[in-house]
């Protein structure tokens, strides 16, 4: 059988009568870390724990197999796709999803005796959702680790979308991309955070009005909080953000400091550790926020992993995945 001729400039026409390309994945892995690093060859060979002229030599070889070129140059540096990378990064990804699957289909027998998981999430879940389930997990699974990567909502739906993590959870996102796929499984209400002694604690019926009177801090790359913003915009009431941050912690601390309020998921509240802060709930007024496990579609989990998401609900079954799974490829 012939290969075919990609028509490129100054190959090799004896391509066309030798072997189909011999692409091998470490060449697919290192092409999807560049493109992943948005082109910078230093990121993707530190992300891959190999030197940068590694990289290098694997994306070249992978060109000269195909006879196209992938990336686009200008003046020895990486700037791009070309429309021919454009249509191979979506292969290349879904070829390493498949290696991948099948590696956890070798490993799944042996969950018990090792293993890693990476999770990723935000700080707020991190904080103040996993933490029992992490404790349980790791109770019954000591040989598997768990690897927790942090980020903003849109990146932790990115490390997914890589095959970075394994698994994602986070806010539902308001966009889903075809390849990721969201399972809802809680639902967060939101307080009023105060410093002690605030005016806010003393009104017998809390309003937008009443709350926008007052500097509020909010999570920066949070679809929660710009759902709570936007709440005040509907109805036509101005509000002042006197800060944003990554960290709920941080927050806490500057809304303790006098900084200014915030409205907050309730899970983010303890009244025994938070001693320097009060709540008021506001449940009449905002919307609960709707949280989800974010999977790559057509990816395969281990025993481990599904273990970890039926600890995290017992919603989040493997029956329900994979029926979820199914009904989405139709």
């Amino acid at each position: 059988m012939k290969g075919v001729d990609m028509g490129v400039p100054g190959h090799d026409q004896q391509r066309a009568d030798s072997q189909p390309p011999r692409v091998t994945l470490r060449q697919l892995q290192c092409f999807c870390a560049v493109v992943g690093a948005g082109f910078n060859l230093s990121r993707a060979a530190l992300d891959l724990h190999v030197t940068h002229t590694v990289v290098g030599m694997q994306l070249r070889q992978l060109e000269e197999e195909l006879g196209v070129a992938l990336i686009v140059r200008e003046r020895g540096r990486m700037v791009g796709l070309t429309e021919r990378g454009e249509r191979t990064i979506a292969w290349a990804r879904r070829a390493l999803q498949y290696a991948g699957n099948i590696r956890s289909v070798a490993r799944d027998a042996q969950a018990a005796e090792g293993g890693s998981i990476a999770l990723a999430t935000s700080h707020t879940y991190a904080n103040y959702v996993l933490l029992p389930a992490v404790l349980a997990f790791t109770r019954r699974y000591p040989r598997v680790s768990i690897h927790v990567l942090q980020g903003a909502p849109d990146q932790v739906m990115k490390l997914v979308r890589e095959g970075k993590a394994t698994i994602g959870v986070t806010q539902l996102p308001v966009e889903m991309p075809k390849d990721i796929m969201a399972v809802p499984f809680l639902r967060l209400q939101h307080i009023l955070l105060t410093p002690p002694g605030h005016p806010l604690l003393e009104e017998q019926e809390l309003t937008l009005k009443k709350i926008a009177a007052y500097p509020i801090l909010v999570l920066s790359s949070s679809h929660s909080d710009a759902a709570v913003l936007r709440r005040f915009e509907a109805t036509g009431v101005a509000v002042n953000v006197a800060m944003q941050a990554l960290d709920t912690g941080v927050i806490k601390t500057y809304v303790s400091a006098g900084v200014g309020i915030a409205i907050v998921p309730a899970v983010c509240y303890s009244p025994s550790e938070d001693r320097d802060l009060r709540a008021r709930k506001v449940d009449h007024l905002f919307e609960a926020s709707a949280s989800a496990v974010l999977l790559r579609r057509q990816s395969q989990l281990g025993r481990s992993a599904y273990a970890f998401l039926e600890m995290l609900d017992k919603e989040l079954n493997r029956q329900r995945i994979e029926e979820l799974a199914a009904a989405s490829r139709k």
